[in-house]
């Protein structure tokens, strides 16, 4: 109360703009105390006490008027919401009630059988072949949940994994592997047997420490370097290698073996070339999902060979070596700054005009 009945002595007060002036004063030197700026913050103290003796008294008496007031706004807001979540409330038991007191029809497809509703998510399968679809028909009812974990529709993946040449077998040496490792469960082997995805494409960022120079002796600068490397497989049997130090953003969406210009040297010149061209290689895959991918490089003098597994979505690193192809000498290449291929999904590549 004392501070409200100061607030209105200061609206009829004679010298109110004297003293208006003064806490201006004081709230910039407030500022200025807050900001660190000492000097200025002191100089601003000085001032307001000069035009008004009590500015500090009256300041800090209209700041814990303003507390109090921002208080009672926030009670004041608390009680409009808790009065319009009761109202809400209300409002929607009493349509609550209302809807239970309709007489709804269950849906046609509660009325269908479960092979009825397997057939038509394995009809969706076969018009859209893409497996990104199935968790979204999943999570339309329990019932489609329920025929999207069948075996047999496991059985129509793991057959058009073969078809798309995934998994590089015949199908009989597949029937066989399912009888012999996996119980004769479609689903264990089409979730856990490795396979190559042609949907998008795996990418290995490489980062290691190279120490530098320097003009004086009392620092040693490091330089992080980080390159990529890119591979993306084709069901035909070859597959596309790029090593780059541009980022995947720059790149997955354009990497396509019809892009010359990833074919395509910067510089005619060798001296001037910053060796960033593409190579077509090939790549077959074991059972177990050991892939052996080669390449020729180095005017064609020498074939790279990189021994990959696959495991999920990554691609690990088994050994890398080259062979010289006159002499048939192998040379291995140690690992160290190599890092696994992480799959990338691409839904739409850009091809040059």
């Amino acid at each position: 109360m004392e501070e409200k009945r100061l607030l209105n002595d200061l609206k009829e007060c004679p010298d109110s703009d004297i003293l208006k002036e003064a806490l201006l004063h004081y709230k910039e030197a407030v500022e200025f105390e807050k900001q660190g700026d000492i000097g200025n913050s002191l100089n601003r103290y000085r001032w307001a006490h000069k035009i008004h003796e009590d500015v500090e008294v009256i300041y800090r008496r209209l700041e814990r008027l303003a507390i109090q007031n921002r208080k009672e706004q926030n009670e004041e807001d608390r009680k409009l919401v808790s009065e319009e979540e009761s109202i809400n409330n209300s409002q929607e038991d009493e349509l609550a009630n209302k809807l239970t007191q309709l007489s709804v029809a269950p849906p046609f497809i509660l009325k269908l059988p479960d092979e009825v509703l397997l057939l038509i998510v394995e009809h969706c399968f076969e018009n859209l072949n893409d497996l990104s679809y199935l968790p979204r028909i999943a999570q339309s009812c329990k019932l489609l949940a329920k025929a999207c974990r069948a075996d047999s529709l496991y059985r129509q993946f793991c057959y058009f994994s073969y078809q798309q040449n995934e998994w590089q077998q015949t199908k009989e040496s597949i029937e066989e592997e399912l009888s012999s490792v996996y119980h004769q469960i479609w689903k264990e082997m089409y979730l856990r047997k490795p396979r190559i995805r042609f949907d998008g494409c795996y990418i290995s960022v490489c980062r290691y420490f190279r120490p530098g120079t320097s003009d004086t002796s009392w620092n040693q600068p490091v330089h992080l370097i980080s390159y990529y490397r890119y591979l993306r497989f084709y069901p035909d049997g070859t597959c596309m290698v790029f090593r780059t130090n541009t980022e995947p953003g720059l790149i997955v969406r354009n990497f396509d073996r019809h892009q010359s210009s990833f074919f395509t040297p910067s510089s005619s010149n060798p001296a001037f070339s910053n060796g960033e061209v593409a190579c077509m290689a090939t790549w077959s895959m074991s059972p177990a999902g050991q892939i052996l991918l080669s390449h020729p490089a180095g005017g064609r003098a020498y074939t790279y060979a990189q021994s990959l597994q696959a495991k999920g979505n990554r691609l690990k690193w088994v050994f890398f070596y080259a062979v010289d192809n006159e002499i048939f000498e192998t040379t291995e290449f140690p690992l160290t700054h190599h890092r696994d291929y992480v799959f990338s999904r691409v839904y739409s590549y850009t091809l040059e005009k």
